[in-house]
């Protein structure tokens, strides 16, 4: 627990002078409200959950909250609290609620990547992703371990021992029954588990000229797991990631980014050219003549969604002086002769020349 210059009576919402009990409802309220399975991916509580934690720590520590209250917080630079480790004691010993820590570090929610080809994603595609799900044992409720048995006889049921070194007393949680207070013994429905592991396929649709690391919820279909009697059902998160380029092409906000190389006697006739994207999408450019080679052309409307375009850049062994008509003419004519008909389709080609500003 790093040094804080936060009022931990401020962040558990009690006066200075509250008594134990005050502060401990007081933290039981907070630590539900703000519990990350409860509220996933909001950081914001992420960060309340640790801070309610810290402030409990403190203020529920006699000595502690002595030292705090005068000002010393010097104690708080080597101690490190684990917020989830303060939730799942505190619930753990609460009469009549019981949250096994397993239980309480199981996250309710589940993730996966997809790594999708840049074709997938300028054309759009329909694929079955496959992931586990975590279920817990509705026998021992992730627990691990059979319900209705005796106390631990290292503990008494407490789930903390004591301990004393030569400086201070302080409890920890009982090694031998994991903090639950009960003897362990194995739930023979999960074998001592806690859960089971639920391999599922779905169907999902890869919009396109999606973002790379956009993730699309899968609702219902994450991890399930039990607060005390209470089971709660996560969502899934499929993680949808690609390469930024691949073969000359590359994608950004639904724009496409590609470079082909034009036969001389191409430029000089001033043809339409297609080039073809991957085989899922051809884009047309009407070719200037003058243009140097590298030279970038912008086609509206081209790119992988509406409102946004292709950017495709030509290169060319082109000479310097500008060409007359005229002569533009006599030099197809003559190439023609020897390359045939020019071609007019072409393929993105990866080369060292295909960046783009």
């Amino acid at each position: 627990m790093k040094r804080s210059n936060k009022d931990y009576y401020e962040t558990l919402g009690v006066d200075r002078g509250a008594d134990e009990e005050a502060i401990k409802k007081a933290y039981r309220v907070k630590a539900q409200k703000f519990h990350p399975d409860k509220n996933p991916g909001d950081k914001s509580s992420e960060e309340k959950f640790k801070e309610v934690g810290e402030a409990y720590a403190v203020l529920s520590d006699p000595q502690k909250r002595r030292r705090y209250d005068s000002g010393d917080m010097g104690f708080a630079q080597d101690i490190h609290v684990d917020p989830f480790d303060i939730f799942s004691s505190f619930f753990r010993n609460a009469r009549g609620f019981s949250v096994p820590r397993q239980t309480i570090r199981f996250n309710t929610d589940n993730k996966m990547i997809y790594r999708a080809s840049l074709e997938e994603i300028i054309r759009g595609n329909n694929v079955v992703v496959g992931f586990n799900r975590q279920i817990a044992c509705e026998e021992c409720k992730g627990n691990g371990s059979q319900q209705g048995v005796s106390k631990c006889s290292g503990c008494n049921g407490t789930g903390m021992k004591a301990q004393r070194t030569a400086m201070m007393f302080f409890s920890s949680t009982c090694n031998e029954c994991g903090g639950d207070g009960r003897e362990f013994k194995k739930c023979s429905k999960c074998n001592g588990t806690g859960y089971s592991s639920k391999p599922e396929k779905v169907s999902i649709n890869i919009p396109k000229g999606v973002n790379p690391m956009s993730a699309l919820r899968l609702k219902g279909m994450g991890n399930e797991v039990y607060f005390g009697e209470q089971k709660v059902i996560g969502d899934t998160y499929v993680i949808i990631d690609y390469p930024s380029s691949h073969n000359g092409v590359s994608v950004k906000n639904g724009n496409i980014y590609a470079s082909v190389w034009v036969p001389f006697n191409t430029i000089l006739n001033e043809k339409k050219i297609i080039v073809n994207i991957f085989g899922c999408k051809e884009i047309e450019i009407k070719l200037d003549h003058n243009k140097p080679s590298g030279s970038q052309y912008r086609i509206k409307d081209a790119g992988i969604m509406a409102n946004c375009d292709a950017f495709i850049k030509v290169f060319i062994d082109f000479p310097k002086n500008k060409i007359s008509k005229e002569n533009a003419k006599k030099l197809a004519d003559i190439m023609r002769e020897v390359y045939g008909e020019p071609d007019t389709r072409f393929d993105p080609s990866a080369s060292d020349h295909n960046g783009f500003e």
